[in-house]
């Protein structure tokens, strides 16, 4: 028999658009069957399949990506060479993203500004600030520092994000602009 360009065998039994080239587990995962033998007649011609990306087996039926368990949300990366590795988020390293990054001796610069302390911690790090400074790497002076609120020598206290004004014994208020009884005695009866 002479066959048609879709079909082979010595009797022009198969099709090529149904098989791979007569076999009848085809390439998976989107492999390209490729034909390694150049007679097309014989009942089963030499064929290959040729994997994409992070794949690999004889039918391409292996996905690398299966057998790696990135964790700490790392993702799988399929790559040319027939193999896949994790790629992990910044604060995590290691095949499957499992060891955490101490970002805190990691960087040769203090994350800390203004005498904070960096503290490591499973998935990332956070800045102890020094008093005075917040924010998250320390970098804002505390209202205490740019200028005291507080009126009547009273002194500015950080307190986290915010402040109060501790207040000499003559005054009180919330910012120390009231006089107290005893340094201004009510008159009147009141």
């Amino acid at each position: 028999c002479n066959c048609t360009d879709n079909y082979i065998r010595s009797n022009c039994s198969i099709s090529l658009n149904e098989t791979c080239f007569g076999r009848l587990k085809p390439c998976q995962n989107n492999g390209t069957c490729i034909l390694k033998s150049t007679n097309l007649y014989v009942d089963y011609p030499e064929t290959e399949c040729q994997c994409h990306d992070g794949y690999n087996g004889q039918w391409c039926e292996n996905d690398l990506c299966l057998k790696l368990n990135c964790q700490h949300n790392g993702t799988c990366q399929r790559l040319s060479n027939g193999q896949a590795k994790c790629l992990c988020t910044e604060q995590w390293n290691g095949t499957e993203c499992q060891t955490d990054v101490n970002e805190c001796i990691m960087n040769k610069t203090n994350l800390c500004l203004n005498n904070g302390t960096c503290l490591n911690y499973l998935g990332g790090y956070t800045c102890h600030c020094s008093e005075n400074y917040l924010g998250y790497h320390c970098e804002r002076k505390h209202i205490c520092l740019e200028h005291t609120p507080c009126f009547n020598n009273g002194q500015c206290r950080p307190d986290s994000e915010n402040y109060y004004c501790e207040c000499s014994s003559n005054f009180t208020g919330l910012h120390c602009e009231f006089p107290t009884c005893e340094s201004a005695p009510c008159r009147n009866n009141v």
